[in-house]
């Protein structure tokens, strides 16, 4: 059942129990949209920017004059972002509740193109500029953090002034399938060299197996650095 009718029938019934409401002077929905664009930047991140606008409440919606300020609050399983809904609620002995539908743009500055760059080419410092842009759009990811991209590398050509977005990037492969690599081994606090063989292809912070060339054995490790994998045991 839509919200708003919710309400009203609420409202209906609330007259019908006690008549004294009929009587009642009637709360004034005027402020409604400064008051939830208010919660709402009150709520929200501290460094961004939030366009706030909200579907007006059915005239026909009456509701008694709260004695005390309203409450506002983001109900279960809604987030200041998008399309949402936020609450209002009166707490006093004519107590009510209702849902306004609200719409909510956050615009952070993040990391975009300010070169073109080919394909496999690793991403410099002087290509990332920062823009203000509508996050609610950027579905796939950003990044608001030029150590996030730096020497990553383009996994086709991208274009200045595109945000850049972790399916764009790759990172640079440091160790490869077939290469002898150094396995660092750490246990109960000692850390231990030895030879390993890579059997797979791994960049920073990818997980691969290698194998022992002493002992044989495969062992599973975070690729940390060049040619190295750290294996916790």
């Amino acid at each position: 059942m839509n919200r708003r009718l919710t309400v009203s029938i609420l409202y209906i019934l609330l007259i019908w129990v006690n008549p004294a409401f009929g009587g009642a002077r009637m709360q004034d929905f005027s402020q409604l949209d400064a008051m939830i664009g208010e919660f709402v930047r009150s709520s929200g991140e501290a460094n961004a920017r939030y366009e706030v606008s909200i579907d007006a409440p059915d005239e026909r919606l009456q509701l008694p004059l709260c004695a005390e300020s309203l409450q506002v609050f983001l109900p279960p399983g809604h987030r200041l972002l998008g399309a949402t809904l936020v609450g209002v609620r009166c707490n006093t002995t004519r107590s009510w509740v209702m849902y306004v539908s609200t719409h909510i743009k956050l615009f952070r500055k993040v990391a975009m193109l300010g070169n073109a760059v080919a394909r496999g080419a690793r991403i410099e410092m002087r290509d990332i500029v920062f823009g203000e842009q509508d996050i609610g759009k950027l579905t796939t990811g950003y990044f608001v953090d030029a150590e996030q991209v730096l020497g990553k590398l383009a996994k086709r050509p991208l274009t200045p002034g595109l945000v850049l977005m972790p399916s764009q990037l790759t990172t640079p492969r440091w160790v490869a399938r077939g290469d002898i690599v150094t396995l660092l081994i750490e246990a109960g606090g000692l850390q231990v060299r030895a030879q390993g063989e890579a059997l797979a292809d791994g960049g920073e912070n990818d997980r691969v197996k290698a194998r022992n060339v002493l002992s044989g054995k495969v062992v599973d490790g975070i690729v940390s650095g060049p040619g190295t994998v750290r294996i916790r045991m």
